[in-house]
């Protein structure tokens, strides 16, 4: 079988299915609430000199010593001197070169813990591991350097090491992030998950009230997939006592057990407590919208907007909510409001235009759908519109309007002419795709795509010879096009009695794919051809498994009717015109074996159904 060019399937104008946007839309939400991992954010070691904006930070639990002392040395001064000039103009290597030698030199617990930050702040894993436990050496009740020390050891990997400095820290500072720690062991093997969880069941065996070690338990268990246990741990504790993090993790919990319900309730006895707001409605939203609760998920979703403001998309998503709603002049509203935000306007656009069509406003369709700019969302406008304007204007209409887009977009025209094209094929207009595409090939003569749709469309007019001339035309440029060596191959094989070239050509390109199932059936059908029934069967079986679709069905059942096997022949016939009720190829196989007044009884016993 021949395989479509990659713009005839835009053709086909699809209903829209605003929920299925909306969960891709209401992904990005997170953003504008600091988009947490899965759990949470993780912490950096200290306050650093700068932070990037993606790097979240652990404050330091008090004021870190000053970095210069009047007690150092002339020479040491000097290096911290320049250090510090360095640092002013933004030359961290040399300042981190600087600190990182007087720390080993001095030993200063001020010296050391900037040594820390900047090594952190550079990246330098392994300076900022030596600098850390240089820092808990020379500062052994500092609870900043044990912290410093436990991050450091986490971002090499060594979580182990890095529990015995958390604890230590627990029990010097009364806190300690071990939810961090445990959020690092996702990529461990099981077994070194396995004592990390027995290491943090004894640290909490000492510190029994420690949400955080209920927390850091819970994570590990749910990487090893013990929900269950994970939830066991956090169920008892009230909403005060838990880490933020933990809600979620727990709220999670809740959901992948089946309690959707109960995760609903438990975000929102949060949502209204501290300032996460955002981003638990967020994904109490999205729960919401699961459960098919679309007003509840909008007045969420409305009240993460008067939170962070005219986010846009905060405004996609109550957009699309209202227009699942039937809400629709709702939703155009906060379509125009996304577009005054100056982003996402081709996605408001395009939106705006299936409303309008949704209205039957045709003209107010056409226009949107005309707003949208060359981008993601241009081909599925312009498919919009160009449907729109052949049912309403006919072929006038649609030419006009290509017309004008190409003179507004020149970069796309090509996109643009197999749009028009492949949309003449879609309605069964060879003839006039064939015009629109010899006007395109006099503008673009060397685009294989154009020739190549304008070969499907001489197939479509039983013009082989011009066929197989484009198709030539493409091979001679792109002697590895297996899409037109196939397509060749299968009308040679079809169309003429040149069976063995036919062959060779489709061979060439199941060389280059051999498990394309378009190519394994252009075989079979040729082997067919050539009368090798057994071996025809077993290819057209193989590519019927992996693909079915109306053309295959028609070769098989062919096959199968031609060896005897009409039961069979007509079982898959019926299949195939169940997938596609209106196949010329189907109908043309049917008649010609069966006859007209059995091909008629097959397709209307699949009409009834």
């Amino acid at each position: 079988m021949i395989t479509q060019s990659s713009t005839r399937g835009l053709a086909r104008v699809h209903a829209c299915r605003w929920l299925g946007t909306l969960v891709l839309a209401a992904c990005a939400v997170a953003g504008c609430a600091s988009a947490p991992s899965e759990y949470g954010a993780a912490p950096s070691s200290f306050e650093a000199v700068t932070v990037p904006a993606n790097e979240p930070q652990w404050q330091l639990l008090e004021p870190a010593p000053t970095a210069v002392g009047p007690a150092f040395e002339r020479d040491t001064l000097y290096e911290l001197l320049v250090a510090e000039l360095a640092l002013r103009q933004g030359d961290h290597g040399t300042a981190l070169k600087y600190y990182a030698a007087q720390a080993r030199h001095t030993r200063d617990p001020g010296v050391v813990a900037r040594a820390v930050r900047l090594a952190t702040l550079e990246r330098d894993i392994s300076l900022a591991l030596q600098m850390a436990e240089l820092w808990v050496e020379v500062a052994p009740r500092d609870p900043n350097a044990r912290q410093a020390a436990a991050v450091a050891l986490i971002r090499a990997n060594a979580l182990g090491p890095a529990l015995a400095h958390l604890a230590e820290l627990r029990a010097q500072a009364g806190a300690a992030n071990f939810g961090y720690l445990a959020l690092q062991a996702a990529a461990l093997e099981p077994d070194a998950r396995t004592d990390l969880l027995a290491a943090l069941a004894e640290v909490h065996g000492r510190f029994p009230d420690d949400p955080e070690l209920a927390f850091a338990q819970a994570v590990l268990l749910d990487q090893e997939r013990r929900p269950e246990a994970a939830l066991a741990l956090l169920e008892p504790m009230a909403v005060d006592d838990l880490p933020r993090e933990a809600v979620l993790l727990k709220g999670r919990l809740l959901e992948r057990l089946g309690r959707r319900d109960d995760a609903i309730d438990w975000f929102g006895s949060w949502i209204d407590q501290g300032d996460d707001q955002v981003r638990l409605r967020y994904v109490r939203a999205r729960l919401l919208i699961d459960a098919g609760d679309l007003a509840s998920a909008q007045s969420d979703f409305e009240a993460m907007l008067l939170r962070v403001g005219d986010n846009p998309e905060i405004l996609l998503s109550i957009a699309l909510l209202a227009a699942e709603q039937n809400k629709l002049t709702e939703a155009r509203d906060y379509l125009q409001r996304l577009i005054a935000t100056g982003s996402r306007h081709d996605v408001a656009h395009l939106y705006l235009g299936e409303l309008a069509q949704a209205e039957g406003d045709v003209d107010a369709a056409v226009s949107a759908f005309r707003n949208v700019s060359p981008g993601s969302e241009f081909r599925s406008a312009q498919v919009r519109a160009s449907a729109l304007l052949l049912q309403h204007a006919g072929r006038v209409g649609l030419s006009r309007y290509m017309e004008g887009q190409r003179k507004r977009y020149p970069d796309e025209a090509v996109t643009l002419w197999l749009l028009e094209g492949g949309l003449l094929l879609e309605v069964n207009a060879p003839e006039s795709a064939l015009a629109v595409l010899d006007d395109a090939l006099l503008a673009h003569p060397d685009d294989t795509e154009l020739r190549y749709t304008r070969a499907l469309a001489r197939k479509r007019v039983d013009d082989i010879a011009g066929l197989e001339a484009d198709l030539r035309h493409v091979l001679a440029r792109e002697p590895r096009n297996a899409m037109a060596l196939n397509a060749l191959g299968y009308v040679l094989a079809d169309r003429t009695d040149r069976f063995q070239e036919a062959k060779e050509l489709i061979e060439q390109a199941l060389a280059m794919r051999p498990d394309e199932p378009a190519y394994i059936d252009s075989l079979g059908w040729v082997e067919y051809r050539l009368g090798n029934h057994a071996r025809a069967l077993e290819l057209l079986e193989q590519a019927y498994a992996a693909m079915p679709d109306h053309e295959v069905a028609a070769h098989l059942g062919e096959v199968l009717w031609v060896t005897g096997d009409s039961e069979a022949a007509v079982q898959v016939w019926t299949e195939g015109l169940e997938l596609e009720p209106d196949s010329r190829i189907l109908a043309e196989t049917m008649q010609r074996l069966l006859g007209t007044e059995r091909a008629l009884g097959v397709r209307s016993s699949v009409e009834q159904r």
